[in-house]
């Protein structure tokens, strides 16, 4: 293939359109990650999916999954059951039951806890297994994803965050 100065010029357009793109969608997509995006992707998902407003009242958003570490998950479930009609508190429990004992969560008709099986909300924001989200200011102020290896001081955080 013998190199012209046409090509030259398509290949240069072409490096050009790339950069553009690439620059583009990293720019769309970081906008989602400030905590005051953050905090209206939440309020989106919960008025279109529970017809629910989040108020300055709640301070952290508890996601209960049966992904990931399942023994974090198991300790997590067992500190919510006991903080379940915190009214600063909504729970989200993506999980199905099968890893993780629901049965006082099913028990329990507060009106701080919601099913969201299609684990949309996890999606939204980029949690993988169960976390915690604090609020504050309208905005998200820490996400924290519970793990094995931080699994005590999170829940150590989060215990300290709430009051029974």
């Amino acid at each position: 293939m013998k190199v012209t100065k046409q090509n030259l010029h398509c290949l240069r357009y072409l490096g050009r359109l790339v950069i553009g793109l690439t620059i583009f969608f990293s720019c769309a997509n970081h906008s989602v990650k400030t905590p005051e995006n953050q905090f209206k992707v939440l309020e989106k998902y919960f008025a279109v999916n529970h017809k629910f407003q989040l108020n300055k009242n709640i301070s952290e958003i508890l996601i209960l999954s049966d992904q990931g570490c399942i023994t974090c998950n198991k300790s997590f479930a067992n500190i919510l059951s006991q903080r379940i009609n915190n009214p600063h508190l909504l729970l989200v429990i993506t999980a199905s039951g099968n890893a993780v004992d629901l049965s006082k969560f099913i028990e329990n008709k507060s009106e701080n806890i919601f099913y969201d099986y299609k684990a949309e909300v996890s999606d939204l924001l980029n949690l993988k297994g169960s976390g915690i989200i604090s609020i504050s200011d309208q905005k998200v102020d820490t996400i924290i994803v519970l793990d094995a290896i931080h699994l005590k001081a999170n829940l150590d955080y989060f215990i300290s965050r709430t009051i029974q």
